[in-house]
């Protein structure tokens, strides 16, 4: 009697998440679908700064132009 409930224990245990192949396919499934969530935050956190230095680039750009305007205006 022993034994079969030995047995019985051990086939409840070994029947965990990662004991069967649908398990470990669900398990590698959820990591992939955790790293493409980060690289999908790290991409929108690119697109944003991309977004900011082309701004920068025209903030820089326009302040050069009155920069110019301002020294011709004040050489006349």
């Amino acid at each position: 009697m022993k034994s079969i409930f030995f047995i019985f224990i051990l086939a409840f245990v070994s029947c965990g998440p990662g004991s069967s192949p649908e398990g470990r396919m669900n398990m590698k499934l959820e990591t992939i679908r955790q790293e493409l969530d980060s690289l999908n935050k790290v991409s929108a956190i690119q697109s944003q700064l991309d977004t900011l230095k082309a701004r920068n680039k025209i903030l820089s750009d326009s302040i050069s132009l009155l920069n110019k305007e301002v020294k011709a205006l004040s050489t006349k």
